[in-house]
């Protein structure tokens, strides 16, 4: 959820290799990028028809506005490109999906060229794409690695098939389900478990969990004792929304839910909320960060309307405190252990 950082080193450096050696396409040649974001580079892809596949709103947002094709959906994808531009993923199975996706993608003779932070998987970046790919070239850049590679006739396409499956959506906890790249995607994080636990039995009427996931709080919102009326899902990567509403639709009889594929930080196309529960992210392109979280407190609260609560779950070493004067005013640590804090706060003003 939220904005894109400002220094992006990965992305930058990914289009050494087009600096270096500027692409000769022809208009009828086809460019992908999955992971996209937006950088002025890709104007080198020209006359090639350019298309990106970014799950994550605010990247794929930036990338619309431009006037660049994107989809959400970074499976299927269609074949005989002449580059595919690959950011992977963070988690190891999920950027070995992209990466096999990338190869499948790709033409005969055409280049796959991939870059990770070194401390991100851009240490065994060069060895995975030589594994689907052969010879690649390696260049080290900005603590990132970008590697480049050509589909040849040895490309190991079995091998890449096997990779392009390591991201399937699989059964993770009671029947819901989760897949790699999502936060937390194989198990209940703790400070989700601790906020859950603290959840009064009267979450009722217009209800959002803010930065769903693959749907746990939901889950533990629509188990309690009153049912809200609606259930608003905010999510910023549109996997974890997809999977979401599919897990919490068997559960959710009588209430009306709703997705939202957008900003945390920004305004919510919603109706004043009730409650809202949260676990806000507080990781933004590998490092600690609570911009992301305090951009959602104060969207939270113009979102609620007054006598509504926010709860949410920190570490106890954020410091959300001091936006939660500045919107709230007041607010209550209703747990404490563990190294979380569960945190209540009623919107008291209009």
């Amino acid at each position: 959820m939220g904005t894109m950082a400002e220094r992006d080193d990965p992305l930058e450096v990914l289009f050494r290799p087009w600096r270096a050696e500027p692409p000769a396409f022809e208009s009828t040649d086809r460019v992908l990028f999955l992971g996209a974001r937006l950088h002025p580079d890709l104007a080198l892809a020209a006359p090639a028809a350019l298309s990106a596949a970014q799950p994550w709103q605010p990247a794929a947002d930036a990338l619309l506005a431009a006037g660049i094709p994107v989809s959400p959906d970074d499976r299927d994808l269609g074949q005989g490109y002449a580059s595919v531009l690959v950011l992977p993923e963070r988690q190891r199975d999920a950027a070995r999906a992209w990466l096999g996706r990338a190869v499948l993608a790709a033409r005969q003779g055409g280049e796959v060229i991939a870059c990770a932070p070194t401390r991100e998987g851009g240490q065994r970046l060069g060895d995975e794409l030589a594994e689907l790919l052969g010879e690649v070239t390696i260049d080290v850049k900005a603590r990132c690695r970008v590697v480049r590679g050509v589909r040849g006739p040895d490309a190991d396409l079995e091998l890449a098939a096997t990779w392009a499956d390591q991201d399937r959506v699989r059964e993770v906890w009671r029947g819901m389900s989760s897949r790699p790249g999502l936060f937390a995607w194989d198990h209940v994080d703790e400070g989700s478990a601790r906020l859950a636990e603290c959840l009064p039995n009267d979450l009722g009427g217009v209800v959002a969990d803010v930065g769903c996931g693959w749907g746990y709080l939901s889950a533990a919102v629509l188990a309690r004792g009153v049912r809200p009326t609606e259930l608003h899902l905010i999510e910023a990567d549109a996997r974890g929304l997809r999977i979401a509403k599919a897990n919490l639709a068997p559960h959710a009889a009588g209430v009306a839910l709703h997705g939202h594929w957008i900003d945390a930080t920004t305004k919510w196309p919603v109706p004043a909320l009730d409650a809202i529960v949260c676990n806000p992210p507080f990781h933004e392109r590998g490092e600690t960060s609570t911009e992301l979280g305090r951009g959602i407190l104060r969207a939270a609260f113009e979102a609620l309307k007054v006598g509504g609560s926010l709860w949410m779950v920190a570490n106890r070493h954020l410091p959300y405190e001091k936006t939660l004067f500045q919107t709230f005013g007041a607010w209550d640590v209703v747990d404490e252990r563990g190294g979380y804090k569960v945190i209540r706060a009623t919107r008291r003003k209009g």
